[in-house]
């Protein structure tokens, strides 16, 4: 792939601004009974088949960063170098804005754990006490559980609900 390739694709296939490939008319009849140039044919296909790759790369890299422009990408000699050897649209921008992207990535990582924190306090805060967890230790309310009053059962039933612990011994 040679430089005049990421001029055609800068203008968009064809030479064309929006592009569109434009379709070779033939202009006389001479031109209609020469035979297409196989190795030619296969060249344009593969143009087209990098063209639609890289489309679809930049497409996907605009989801994840809103001012990628991959013409303005391409005035940069170092982005083009990158494509030129092989490497991936999204793989080449992140190198090459790795010292903004990484700064923007970190705040957006710290903004999270903190809403995540405060949120999960906030959901802890209004959580009934666990039984159990309390600092208090059992109870000793007698030795006899036979002896017991309707008054004294119902009071060790409040005292379990409330997460005492209760012991008979």
């Amino acid at each position: 792939m040679e430089k005049w390739f990421l001029q055609l694709f800068a203008e968009g296939e064809g030479g064309t601004q929006e592009g569109g490939l434009v379709e070779q008319q033939a202009e006389s009849p001479e031109a209609e009974a020469q035979p297409e140039n196989p190795y030619l044919r296969e060249h344009w296909n593969r143009v087209n088949q990098i063209y639609d790759d890289w489309m679809e790369q930049a497409g996907q890299l605009q989801q994840l960063f809103p001012d990628f422009d991959i013409r303005r990408e391409l005035e940069d000699p170092r982005f083009e170098g990158m494509l030129l050897t092989g490497v991936d649209i999204g793989d080449a921008y992140q190198a090459l804005h790795a010292r903004d992207i990484l700064p923007a990535a970190m705040e957006y990582a710290a903004r999270t754990v903190e809403a995540r924190l405060a949120q999960s306090m906030r959901s802890g805060a209004s959580r009934p006490g666990e039984n159990g967890l309390g600092g208090g230790g059992a109870v000793m309310v007698g030795r006899n559980v036979s002896n017991m009053t309707r008054q004294d059962y119902a009071k060790v039933c409040r005292m379990v609900e409330r997460g005492e612990r209760v012991s008979f011994g």
